[in-house]
């Protein structure tokens, strides 16, 4: 009798054991690199590192600004020449352009300050891609000893390659106002996806 008894512990203890395997092989099942946990599934944490990792590097983001005055002539580019932010490295300050380094959606944004004069001045300016004008910007005074600030911003789908500049399209020589205290003329960009 005492065996029975004993034989009818071990047995439920033995059902025990496997409903208690069976939840667990439920709550920790590992397919695919992939931990799920009841209904919430997570990623592997090397797996989620190297997504990370790969994501980290097609991060790509630029902001440059002009520190002197400069005379703009019709079609030259803005050298933004001091760099704040250039990750992708896309930003060139020799050049002030941007060469796109990955395919895909950026918000680029300019801004320029147009030195007052003794004279009402007008500054007329494009972003342009591969040499091809995309939108303007305009700064004119109406006064003399004037001074103000215009650009544009736009949504832009970039290819690898594809330059991107701001140019004077005014018939006239314009002063571009540039300072390393007060930094109004910036050209700036963000990949956005």
């Amino acid at each position: 009798m005492e065996l029975l008894k004993q034989q009818k512990v071990l047995e439920k203890q033995a059902l025990e054991i496997l409903k208690l395997e069976s939840l667990i092989k439920d709550m920790f099942k590992i397919e695919h690199q992939e931990y799920k946990i009841g209904n919430k599934t997570t990623v592997h944490p090397k797996d989620g590192y190297e997504r990370l990792s790969k994501r980290q590097n097609q991060n790509v983001a630029f902001t440059a600004y002009l520190d002197h005055n400069v005379d703009l002539h019709k079609n030259q580019p803005i050298k933004f020449n001091k760099i704040i932010t250039n990750d992708g490295n896309g930003y060139n300050a020799n050049s002030g352009a941007f060469t796109c380094p990955e395919t895909g959606m950026y918000l680029l944004s300019f801004h320029v300050g147009l030195l007052y004069s003794t004279d009402p001045a007008r500054g007329l300016l494009s972003l342009r891609v591969n040499g091809h004008h995309v939108v303007d910007g305009e700064v004119t005074t109406t006064v003399a000893h004037q001074g103000l600030q215009g650009g544009n911003s736009i949504l832009q789908h970039l290819r690898a390659g594809d330059v991107v500049t701001v140019s004077n399209i005014w018939n006239n020589v314009f002063r571009v106002e540039g300072a390393s205290a007060i930094r109004l003329t910036t050209f700036s960009g963000v990949k956005i996806y």
